[in-house]
């Protein structure tokens, strides 16, 4: 089986994903995976709200509909998302989404539906 996550099938290249992003001050280390067998990176969101505002984000929740589900404004959860895109020097929405997926800060099986071994989704 394989994972949506980038992997690696060294410890010395996970670790140098690891360095990039230690350099854009998330915290993260790399693990073994036991879906399939390849390392992975996994990064730790500075805190809970960012990780569910980046995670509704990544669903194609738009920033009214995040804001009634957190409680937030409109304008916290632009602001949030926008501050977070800019530490990561994510250049959209989508990119941010692709770094946050290839650091592990958020699992794309949550949003993604399993293809079937013969290429029709999953029951």
């Amino acid at each position: 089986m394989t994972c949506a996550q980038p992997s690696f099938d060294s410890p010395a290249n996970a670790h140098a994903l690891r360095r990039v992003a230690n350099k854009h001050r998330l915290r993260c280390a790399y693990y073994l995976c036991s879906r399939c067998d390849k390392y992975h990176v996994r990064s730790s969101m500075p805190n809970p709200t960012h990780q569910r505002v980046i995670e509704l984000v990544s669903e194609g929740y738009r920033d009214r509909e995040i804001a009634d589900l957190t409680g937030m404004t409109k304008y916290t959860v632009q602001r949030l998302v926008n501050d977070f895109a800019r530490e990561v020097y994510a250049l959209n929405r989508p990119h941010l989404i692709a770094i946050c997926i290839s650091l592990g800060i958020i699992n794309p099986h949550s949003f993604v539906q399993e293809i079937g071994e013969h290429g029709g989704e999953s029951p």
